[in-house]
């Protein structure tokens, strides 16, 4: 868990995001600042030190179908690093207009259970654990995009380390997502 931020620097940093700025969130970002609540806000969804209080679950089921999950307990688990297959919920995007629909991952953690306000979130991928120990039954979300204010952020819950940087589908989702081009609405 991050060391919280100056109030100041909180205050700027939700500013410059309200005011039409851009940030990019990865991985272990979401489990940053849990008593932020402009960033909880930001992130869209977020990990550990969260629970009910803090939101909602999303994912989807097997069918592709959104759930929004109202459960209470805590937010964020993921399981042993490994490949699987993340599939595009939203096409929309240039950021994923010329992706496949189902691609695998490089070695990686997969996120679960991440809880948020829900609030302004469109989600553009999920991702399925591969293993009968499957944390949860659906495909969970791995990439969104937030609307806050002006600002926009872009949220890849995958990145968990150098396996998973140098895999081609993550630095195609990093670059575009740092990108306010390409996260503009098709």
């Amino acid at each position: 868990m991050a060391t919280p931020w100056p109030i100041e620097t909180q205050k700027a940093f939700d500013t410059y995001v309200k005011n039409g700025g851009g940030f990019v969130s990865v991985h272990a970002a979401n489990n940053s600042f849990p008593e932020w609540e402009a960033y909880i806000k930001m992130i869209g969804l977020g990990g550990s030190n969260r629970t009910e209080k803090d939101g909602l679950y999303i994912y989807y089921d097997n069918l592709g179908i959104r759930v929004i999950n109202t459960s209470k307990g805590a937010a964020g688990t993921y399981g042993e690093k490994h490949r699987f297959p993340i599939t595009i919920q939203n096409m929309g995007y240039p950021i994923t207009k010329d992706m496949l629909k189902v691609g695998m991952t490089g070695i990686d953690e997969y996120y679960a259970k991440l809880r948020g306000l829900v609030e302004n979130i469109t989600v553009l991928a999920t991702g399925k654990y591969l293993s009968e120990n499957a944390l949860t039954g659906g495909q969970e979300t791995v990439l969104m995009i937030i609307e806050y204010g002006k600002g926009r952020v872009f949220h890849n819950a995958l990145g968990y380390d150098i396996d998973s940087f140098e895999n081609v589908g993550f630095i195609v989702f990093f670059l575009g997502g740092d990108s306010n081009e390409r996260l503009l609405v098709g």
